[in-house]
């Protein structure tokens, strides 16, 4: 009707009413594009919301579960240092015995951590990650995938190494019946082990080992609750959610 309007002015030479309706005709279409513009933005910053709100929820998820994972190995860092000592004097004490042997048989113990990226390697995968505008929290996200890629390696190349140092202290390591006999135990040869000097290489070994995997998941921990942080922020912002002008 409009463009109408428009060529039958043109054909009059009425080019006055040709001009204001042709720019109604363009200021309808602007404020047409303007509004779908609004729209999209505020439907992107709303799906933005719901990101961050799951990805904050990922890694305190991430954080508390890789927690007791350092605690142990803190633990195993404090027995193996314990265990060092005692070699190196030569002798235990008979109420440390057991002290000694849980962390003898514990020692080669490196369970892989729970935690994951998969909030952010779906984002990749479905291309939402463009839906993210901070570009600091991109850099961070980058870096946690990459910290935790890291941390896995190095656990798989430890578990590997582990293999040797556990054919070296096979067969100080015991299986014996308990006072009833009716049931077994593990038990450590406490003599053996500090009459070669290899076990105390190996247990000073699996203690470094123990203190660099620890730290490692330590700065993963840290990573994460700085990202949560920084999304709490963001979160926060006042424009994270403005309605449409």
């Amino acid at each position: 009707m409009q463009l109408r309007r428009i060529a039958t002015a043109f054909r009059n030479h009425d080019w006055a009413t040709a001009i204001v309706e042709f720019v109604i005709v363009v200021a309808g279409i602007f404020v047409g594009l303007q509004v779908d513009s609004w729209n999209t933005e505020r439907t992107d910053r709303i799906r933005e919301q719901v990101i961050l709100k799951q990805l904050q929820s990922d890694f305190a998820t991430n954080e508390a579960s890789i927690g007791p994972y350092i605690a142990r190995h803190d633990q195993m860092v404090e027995g193996l240092g314990f265990a060092l000592e005692a070699l190196t004097r030569g002798e235990l004490a008979k109420t440390d015995t057991l002290r000694f042997r849980n962390a003898f048989i514990s020692m080669y113990q490196l369970p892989a951590i729970s935690a994951t990226m998969g909030g952010y390697d779906a984002l990749i995968s479905t291309g939402d990650l463009a839906l993210i505008t901070d570009q600091e929290l991109k850099s961070k996200l980058v870096q946690l995938s990459s910290m935790l890629d890291a941390e896995m390696s190095l656990t798989n190349y430890f578990r590997d190494l582990n293999q040797l140092n556990m054919e070296l202290t096979r067969d100080v390591v015991l299986l014996v019946p308990n006072d009833e006999r009716t049931d077994t135990r593990l038990q450590v040869d406490f003599d053996v082990i500090k009459s070669d000097y290899r076990m105390l290489t190996v247990v000073a070994d699996q203690r470094r080992k123990h203190q660099i995997i620890g730290a490692a998941r330590r700065g993963l921990v840290d990573g994460f609750s700085e990202a949560a942080a920084h999304i709490e922020t963001l979160i926060k912002r006042p424009d994270s959610s403005s309605p449409v002008p």
